[in-house]
């Protein structure tokens, strides 16, 4: 059985929407009515709390005055889902894993429309559920109440509550039910100052999140938080194979940035690398990448002199730069110095994320530009290229960008593709007239880029 309760202002609006939807269910469920008409509760989670502790059902829903249920069988549907839920700590109607848009099935407003942008067929697993419907299985909510000291308004107690769960192993999901909401339509400048309140408190909270996604928004406590141990852990194996793949040489390598020394671990095994060399400005990764590469200096490319630690100039057969360009403040100097460490005929890798991407543009289109713990917003990127731009840098530096490969994100079916005249649709804009290399620059991530040191005449 479902718990419902309901912390209300205005009995008419109670009645007319979501009372007059739950006398047509199938299924057997328990009211819990708040009556706030007289201000007796200072906050949503102040209310919620007292009638969630008082809740018999398995499950406990937390819903707004003006929501509807779209059918009779609702509940049921609802008890069905959560049943086979793994690990399920909140789940609600609408929600947001990410900075992609607002996962959900409802409508909303008057006349109703779409209350978000990506429409779900099963359950979806996001970071946080949105206030207007919340269902906290019972025996989750006897261990973990609405925060009253954080959530000491109207707004973002589920915020605050799936994050909060998450950090206990639990997940939040999205359900994949319809129903309607009357009043949720909040846009920025519309919204209350004491949400802003609030999710200031949520932001020292929960720091720990590089970026908080909520139906009204994308926060982030702290761009500038550390990198979480991820961010150095990874082999670059597209790389790798890019190396190979192109017989590139690679006796002697010298990579720039190359954290715990996983990649050059992988290319000592299976190439005939005499010397690979790494540049790390961490640490702390340093002392790990040690014990899988030759020698490991630790500083910052843009301020220390190669030719210090024993690197002479025209020495170097392959360097990598594996996204490292968009981290500093002047790598078209780094890429010119660092040429010159190459032996004619050696190459530069480079993997560069491509802020021509689509999801960039869709976003700013809606007037965000959200920075991330990773990807393309990556809050410590301090330069942003296109690929004219990464052409150009290579170019002027003194290196011919002589192989050039991407990786597309969002995925996207080549074969679909026309030679000209192509349209990519976004939530508010349509591209028309792209011709196909057009197209996967838009869709391109990251490029992968081979200049050459030409050989001497």
């Amino acid at each position: 059985m479902i718990s419902i309760v309901c912390v209300y202002n205005n009995k008419d609006i109670l009645e007319r929407y979501l009372l007059k939807s739950l006398r047509t269910q199938t299924v057997q469920y328990e009211f819990i009515g708040l009556n706030n008409e007289k201000g007796v509760y200072r906050s949503a989670a102040e209310a919620l709390n007292e009638g969630g502790s008082r809740a018999k059902g398995k499950y406990i829903m937390f819903v707004h005055q003006d929501v509807e249920l779209s059918s009779e069988n609702w509940l049921a549907e609802a008890e069905n889902i959560l049943d086979k839920l793994e690990n399920l700590g909140i789940a609600g109607v609408a929600g947001k894993a990410d900075s992609r848009g607002v996962v959900t099935n409802i409508t909303h407003g008057i006349p109703p429309r779409p209350a978000g942008t990506i429409m779900i067929n099963s359950p979806y697993e996001v970071q946080t559920v949105d206030e207007c419907l919340a269902i906290i299985p019972k025996a989750v909510f006897s261990t973990l109440k609405f925060d009253e000291n954080t959530c000491d308004g109207w707004h973002l107690y589920t915020v605050d509550y799936s994050l909060s769960v998450r950090k206990l192993g639990l997940k939040a999901y999205c359900l994949p039910l319809p129903c309607y909401h009357v009043g949720g339509q909040t846009t920025i400048g519309k919204i209350p100052q004491d949400y802003y309140l609030t999710l200031k408190k949520i932001c020292e909270k929960h720091k720990d999140y590089p970026v908080i996604h909520t139906t009204n928004g994308d926060w982030t406590p702290n761009p500038l938080n550390k990198k979480s141990n991820f961010y150095y852990e990874s082999a670059r194996k597209d790389v790798i194979d890019f190396i190979f793949r192109h017989n590139l040489p690679h006796e002697r390598i010298l990579e720039i940035g190359c954290a715990k020394g996983l990649t050059g671990r992988i290319i000592r095994k299976l190439g005939k690398t005499s010397e690979y060399i790494g540049i790390e400005i961490s640490e702390e990764a340093t002392s790990e990448a040690k014990k899988h590469i030759d020698k490991v200096i630790v500083g910052d490319i843009e301020k220390i002199n190669l030719e210090d630690y024993g690197i002479k100039k025209d020495s170097i057969d392959l360097i990598l730069c594996l996204d490292v360009l968009e981290h500093l403040y002047n790598p078209w100097k780094v890429l010119s110095d660092l040429q010159e460490y190459l032996r004619y005929g050696g190459y530069l890798v480079a993997s560069i994320p491509n802020v021509q991407n689509i999801s960039i543009i869709n976003s700013l289109v809606n007037g965000r530009w959200s920075y991330e713990e990773a990807g393309l917003l990556d809050s410590t990127h301090i330069r942003f290229f296109t690929l004219h731009e990464i052409i150009n840098m290579f170019s002027i530096s003194g290196l011919s960008p002589e192989i050039v490969e991407y990786i597309l994100n969002p995925p996207l079916d080549l074969n679909t593709l026309k030679d000209t005249d192509n349209i990519i649709s976004l939530e508010k804009v349509i591209l028309r007239g792209l011709s196909k290399a057009e197209v996967i620059k838009l869709f391109a991530y990251q490029y992968l880029v081979a200049g050459k040191k030409p050989s001497r005449k």
